[in-house]
């Protein structure tokens, strides 16, 4: 145990962790969050993902032509998978739970900073890559509709529109 030294001001002790104990504390920090941040859901595909393929399967029997219909703004998710947010988390989470208790207390201290800090940087880390984009709604010539979700969409209900490579463009 290193000596502890007295603080001038108030006269009592204070207690200097030693470089052994910050270290121990580091590396078990780093080591659960990266354990919290693998075991996060992955990167899935989704069947957005595979939509503009789909659509382009079924254009190759229909007209590319149509009238747009409505056009809504949505919030996108950013893309999963554990990243910075989530380490970074993980490690101010066991820095700050090791500051509590002693012995076996600060010890689970540390591994529920370490956790919560990495699902709660994770949570951060997605919502900073959200992103806006648009759904617009196609009625086609032939009579089908089609929703497709782009970054930009500069169209009004009633303009004639074409529909390739998923994406709405102007006639």
């Amino acid at each position: 145990m290193p000596l502890e030294k007295v603080d001038p001001a108030t006269g009592h002790p204070v207690y200097r962790p030693s470089r052994r104990s910050v270290m121990k504390t580091l590396i078990t920090a780093v080591s659960v969050s990266l354990l919290a941040a693998a075991s996060l859901p992955g990167c899935s595909t989704s069947r957005q993902d595979q939509a503009p393929l789909l659509l382009a399967e079924r254009q190759a029997d229909h007209s590319p032509y149509g009238v747009v219909q409505s056009v809504e703004e949505v919030v996108q998710p950013g893309k999963r998978g554990p990243g910075a947010g989530a380490v970074l988390g993980g490690v101010v989470g066991g820095v700050l739970g090791n500051q509590v208790g002693k012995g076996d207390g600060n010890t689970a201290a540390t591994i529920v900073g370490v956790v919560g800090g990495a699902v709660v940087g994770d949570k951060l880390d997605d919502r900073h890559k959200e992103r806006v984009a648009y759904r617009v709604s196609v009625r086609m010539d032939d009579g089908s509709y089609q929703a497709i979700t782009q970054d930009s969409a500069n169209f009004r209900r009633g303009d004639v529109v074409a529909v390739r490579d998923g994406r709405v463009w102007r006639r």
